[in-house]
């Protein structure tokens, strides 16, 4: 693995992982990174991310250590995220939702309440909010502004059953505040150029008790927008969505 027992132990009693049952393919854990960050390349120890942070493993856990690092039973291999600062760590959270894995020492980033969005697009340009039925019609018929309560704007499509919400947040900066941190913008739209534009989708329901489909009407919703303005759907995690159902909203105890 990495050292001695004792400082196997201290390393994993110290460092934010994503903990596995079995372990994880190289290609699905590869290709899951590389949804939070393009940038991300093999490397011998692991997964080398653009900011910085290494992701080390995933290494097979002995008994002696999971007991060691106080490692809940069940669970047999660990990816390490090196680098990384206190808080909530979305690449921790994303990958053990991408990969049915469970976060360990890092703070998930859940739904914390109802007004908090569910995923996002971000965009090099603003989008207009008028625009926004006609430029996803194609994919949602009947698409349509239903009109602005307080900082959200109501979204229906021909089949909904209630309104999603739609908010315009001001431009954020595509950099981070150092090449290690896990703050300032998201690594999957930093090709969008130094500030980008952001368009939340959040939910009228009560996001920690929400249904599957819910979801995955905000994820289509975030998917049709991206495409027609050549912007990036994301989830909380900062992870790319590739399908409606990678709006993901199993929530993880804090540590």
């Amino acid at each position: 693995m990495f050292g001695g027992l004792r400082r196997q132990i201290r390393r994993l009693r110290k460092t934010p992982s994503v903990l596995f049952r079995s372990e994880p393919d190289p290609r699905e854990l590869l290709e899951a990174s590389r949804r939070y960050d393009p940038g991300a390349e093999p490397v011998d120890d692991g997964i080398r991310l653009s900011t910085g942070r290494l992701l080390r493993g995933p290494v097979e856990l002995a008994p002696e250590q999971s007991t060691g690092a106080r490692i809940p039973a069940g669970w047999y291999f660990a990816l390490l995220a090196e680098g990384g600062t206190k808080g909530p760590d979305p690449i921790v959270t994303g990958l053990a939702r991408a990969l049915d894995g469970s976060p360990h020492l890092a703070d998930p980033v859940n739904f914390g309440h109802p007004d908090d969005p569910v995923t996002a697009v971000y965009t090099a340009k603003a989008i207009d909010p008028a625009t926004v039925g006609d430029l996803v019609s194609a994919r949602l018929p009947g698409a349509r502004i239903t009109g602005k309560d307080r900082k959200f704007y109501g979204f229906t499509a021909a089949d909904d059953d209630e309104p999603l919400l739609l908010a315009f947040d001001a431009t954020v900066s595509a950099k981070p505040r150092r090449r290690r941190s896990t703050n300032g913008q998201f690594p999957a739209v930093r090709h969008l150029g130094e500030t980008v534009y952001r368009c939340s989708v959040h939910l009228t329901d009560d996001t920690t008790t929400l249904h599957q489909t819910r979801l995955r009407r905000a994820g289509e919703l975030a998917l049709a927008l991206a495409e027609a303005t050549g912007g990036v759907a994301l989830d909380v995690c900062g992870f790319r969505l590739g399908s409606p159902d990678d709006v993901d909203y199993r929530e993880f105890a804090t540590q």
